[in-house]
């Protein structure tokens, strides 16, 4: 707000013609304060010199014209227009429409609401000269003024003081009212009329308060929008004119105030009379001094010596600008102090990862700013973190639902902890994403149709699905607007997968967690193919962590195996086994536990072609169990002719291992792999199963091929 006034100042100061102005003011020898109508004089030339510096603005910058060739009018407070003197409603309404002729808009006045309140002889005035005023305004572009010194102009103007005189007849009805000036003319009225009207009034005797807006002793001469205490005060200390609690000239008809002075004339003698409207000159002598000095800022003030109106430019003294900036100093630390109050509440919510704390940390603290801005800025910033997390939530919820974590009866706070470390994995795993899904699909195809849908606003797109905008593997899955349906035929082959894990304590925090990670991708691999899944772990004992079901697997199976691998510490995700390794019973119940679901699975599907492996992931030698190695390689071997089933070693080596023959006695030289970092893993645990489905799927073929051509093993 300062600033747009400083550019208005800096116009003013650049463009106004304040020289030629005095200069007009002198050669017409009429001064404010010298003669009764020298005043209006002095507003009358001012309003023709503010013109001239409009169309000077408006052919300079057409930019800054928009911006300020409005300024009365936008300035100007509009309210109670009915309730302001004639010298008032006729400069502001003069005012407005030299701003709207130089801007080209003359509908702008006519369609002003305040035209319509204004008096009856001032609607005349501006009725009846309507096109001179605009030739008055018009020639100001051309600094003829001393060419218009014809009969209509000069009648325009004296009309124009006629409204000035005028208020000397306000006044005085104000004077009668409020006894202002101690001169007792409500006594000239007749005692009916003093109930009625004046200090002794029944208005008065009930104590009632006419305007509640005022807090002061006395009302400004005028009610404009810039007495407002947030806007910069560019002018000096108003002179008052009105009382606040007294009836006041405007709440009267025209016929009471005509009734009251006829009184008051009539009982007062000519000189008395004479001395009263004297005095009562001098108290409008305050309006009018109010009314100059609003036209004229910023540039100009007035002040009042020994009953003239003279003027000076708007400056403040030392003394009093140096209290003002000492003020604007305390205000600027004060600022400062809001400032980095603020600073640290917005970085405090930033933080804060949930809706629920959010709303804890606003009803724990509850800032209030004394400045509007600050105030402004962390209402906004509070607001969008509140939306932030709501939408993060509505995204949060919908991935619980697909990891199958919502349906689990931890506690939530251990549900979002996990959630979290779930995608924390899955982003450090998204660069090896693409090669796993595209191994799985070479090794175990599928064919997919795409068809065109006739019900595709029967589907959950955009328009159905709000949830579409947070769940991106909508997007991922192009599941999106069903515009298409896709058909998925995958291979005669099922594959049936057990995943025996080492969750003995030699397995600490970064294997189990690269292991996870390893198991994170397989899953994203097998989701699409048709594979069912079985995953349990080994340590001194056998692990039923997640077993067969009738469904393909998804995952829902991640979510079970990190919640069995992990412990969680305030915000922490610890990974980590315990006990001892005992390979051979993680094999054997792994196996029984394959042959069970493949016999229940038979059962409804009977036909079905069925390929199976184990793969055993460890970091360690047995010693638990079947501990004598070559019995151990002698008890996979008849496990592996038990059903055709594969079984596979990976080793997970410390760096600073350099042997792997232990794993080779084990599992056998064409059967195992070993590796020491995650990378490494990925790509060999990748290449072993997919070189094993391979393998089946070569057998399984060269099988049928034998039984179509009648060949027997």
């Amino acid at each position: 707000v300062l600033q747009s006034y400083l550019n208005f100042y800096l116009l003013v100061l650049s463009n106004f013609p304040y020289e030629s102005f005095f200069l007009s003011l002198k050669k017409t020898d009429c001064l404010p304060g010298e003669s009764e109508d020298s005043l209006p004089h002095c507003l009358w030339m001012y309003v023709y010199h503010y013109a001239q510096f409009l169309y000077r603005l408006k052919k300079i910058s057409q930019e800054e014209y928009a911006t300020y060739g409005h300024w009365y009018s936008e300035l100007l407070d509009m309210e109670n227009f009915h309730s302001r003197l004639p010298s008032e409603q006729v400069t502001i309404l003069f005012l407005n429409l030299c701003e709207s002729i130089v801007s080209e808009n003359k509908h702008t006045f006519l369609q002003r609401k305040m035209y319509a309140k204004a008096s009856p002889e001032i609607e005349a005035y501006f009725t009846s000269y309507k096109k001179d005023l605009e030739e008055f305004i018009h020639l100001s572009s051309e600094n003829l003024y001393s060419d218009i010194q014809n009969e209509a102009f000069t009648k325009m103007r004296n009309a124009y003081t006629a409204f000035f005189l005028s208020d000397h007849k306000y006044i005085a009805v104000q004077e009668i009212l409020d006894n202002h000036l101690k001169l007792n003319l409500h006594r000239s009225l007749p005692k009916m009329l003093q109930f009625k009207f004046g200090p002794i009034s029944l208005f008065n005797v009930t104590g009632v308060i006419k305007d509640m807006f005022f807090d002061l002793n006395k009302r400004p001469a005028g009610h404009f929008k810039e007495d407002d205490p947030n806007l910069p005060s560019f002018k000096k200390k108003r002179a008052f004119i009105y009382p606040e609690s007294a009836q006041y000239w405007h709440d009267l008809s025209l016929t009471e105030r005509e009734e009251l002075i006829e009184h008051v004339q009539a009982e007062l003698s000519a000189p008395r009379y004479e001395k009263a409207l004297y005095q009562v000159k001098k108290r409008t002598l305050n309006q009018w001094f109010n009314l100059i000095n609003l036209i004229t800022a910023p540039i100009l003030v007035w002040s009042i010596e020994k009953q003239e109106i003279v003027p000076q430019w708007n400056v403040f003294g030392d003394r009093q600008a140096q209290s003002y900036i000492d003020a604007h100093k305390k205000k600027e630390k004060e600022r400062d102090k809001e400032r980095r109050i603020l600073k640290k509440h917005l970085q405090a919510i930033s933080k804060i990862s949930t809706l629920q704390r959010v709303e804890i940390y606003l009803k724990k603290n509850n800032p209030q700013f004394s400045f509007h801005e600050f105030q402004q800025r962390w209402e906004y910033e509070y607001e969008k973190r509140k939306d932030i997390l709501i939408h993060r939530q509505k995204y949060l919820d919908s991935r619980m639902k697909e990891f199958g974590i919502s349906e689990s009866s931890i506690s939530y706070a251990r549900k979002n902890l996990l959630l979290h470390e779930m995608l924390k994995i899955e982003t450090e795993v998204k660069p090896y994403t693409t090669y796993v899904k595209k191994a799985f699909q070479t090794a175990l195809p599928i064919r997919k149709k795409v068809t065109f849908s006739a019900y595709r606003h029967n589907s959950d797109g955009v328009e159905f699905d709000p949830d579409t905008l947070y769940n991106h593997e909508k997007w991922i899955r192009a599941d999106v607007m069903k515009v298409m349906e896709s058909k998925i035929e995958r291979g005669e082959a099922i594959q049936i997968n057990t995943f025996c894990l080492d969750f003995s304590g030699s397995m600490d925090h970064t294997r189990m967690r690269n292991l996870f990670k390893i198991l994170y991708l397989l899953v994203l691999g097998l989701e699409d193919r048709k594979s069912y899944d079985a995953f349990h772990f080994f340590s001194d004992y056998f692990i039923d962590v997640v077993d067969f079901t009738s469904t393909y697997t998804d995952k829902k199976v991640l979510f079970k195996i990190i919640r069995h691998i992990t412990n969680t510490f305030q915000d922490n995700v610890l990974y980590g086994g315990k006990g001892g390794t005992n390979i051979s019973d993680g094999i054997s119940r792994s196996h029984e536990k394959m042959e069970e679901f493949i016999v229940d699975f038979r059962k409804t599907n009977p036909t079905a072609n069925i390929v199976s492996s184990i793969f055993v992931i460890t970091d360690g030698e047995p010693n638990w169990g079947i501990t004598d190695i070559p019995r151990l390689s002698e008890f996979i071997e008849e496990l592996r002719q038990d059903g055709d089933v594969e079984i596979k070693g990976i080793f997970i080596k410390s760096e600073d291992e350099e042997s792997v023959e232990l794993m080779e006695d084990i599992f056998g030289a064409d059967h195992f792999i070993e590796t020491s970092d995650f990378k490494e893993g990925v790509n060999k645990f990748v290449s072993i199963m997919t070189e094993t489905y391979k393998e089946q799927r070569k057998k399984y073929k060269w099988k049928l091929k034998k039984q179509k051509l009648g060949i027997r093993e």
